[in-house]
C-alpha cells in the first residue's frame, strides 16, 4: 500500500527538470583568478622550504666580520736545510 502523497518517478523527473536553483551570493561568484597552476607536490615542498630558509636567513643577524688590515712589519725567517742543496 502506497500513501497518496508520494509522487511517481515520471512526476519527479518533470519536477526535477523544472527546478531552478537559487544563484550564489555575489562574493562567491566574483573570480579574479581563472587559471590554475599545477605543480607537483615535491616541487611545491622544495619551494616552500626555500622560502622558509630564505626568511630565516634574512631574519638572522649578520655575522661580525673583522676587517683585514695590512701587515705593519714583515720579519721573514729563512730556514735552510743542512742536508740538501739550496
Amino acid at each position: 500500500m502506497e500513501p497518496d502523497n508520494e509522487l511517481t518517478d515520471p512526476e519527479l523527473d518533470v519536477m526535477l527538470a523544472a527546478w531552478k536553483i537559487p544563484g550564489a551570493p555575489t562574493p562567491l561568484r566574483v573570480t579574479w583568478w581563472r587559471r590554475s597552476i599545477r605543480v607537483p607536490l615535491p616541487v611545491a615542498a622544495a619551494i616552500l622550504v626555500a622560502i622558509v630558509y630564505g626568511a630565516i636567513r634574512l631574519a638572522a643577524p649578520a655575522p661580525v666580520v673583522v676587517r683585514w688590515q695590512p701587515v705593519k712589519e714583515i720579519n721573514p725567517r729563512i730556514i735552510r736545510n743542512t742536508n740538501g742543496q739550496n
